[in-house]
């Protein structure tokens, strides 16, 4: 039984450390948190919206599951503002 939804898989980060439970409680306290840890800047406006317009497009639960974000990290590791990092 894996906990972490994965099949196969077992963690090999501490999604806790990377987003804090008390970070997850909406999207927008999550991309601003996240934001300056991976691309250590901000974004200008319409780069945001691109992100979190695809991020909205997923229904989200209540508090951001290890699950959306981990779906979350890897649309902003996808970006290019965090593969020139």
């Amino acid at each position: 039984d894996n906990p972490d939804g994965i099949e196969g898989m077992n963690a090999i980060a501490d999604l806790d450390r990377i987003l804090p439970r008390s970070r997850r409680k909406t999207m927008n306290d999550a991309y601003d948190y996240l934001e300056w840890r991976f691309f250590q800047r901000a974004l200008n406006e319409r780069e945001k919206h691109t992100i979190k317009l695809y991020l909205t497009k997923k229904p989200m639960t209540a508090i951001i599951s290890d699950d959306e974000l981990r779906n979350f990290l890897h649309v902003m590791m996808s970006t290019p503002h965090f593969q020139v990092c």
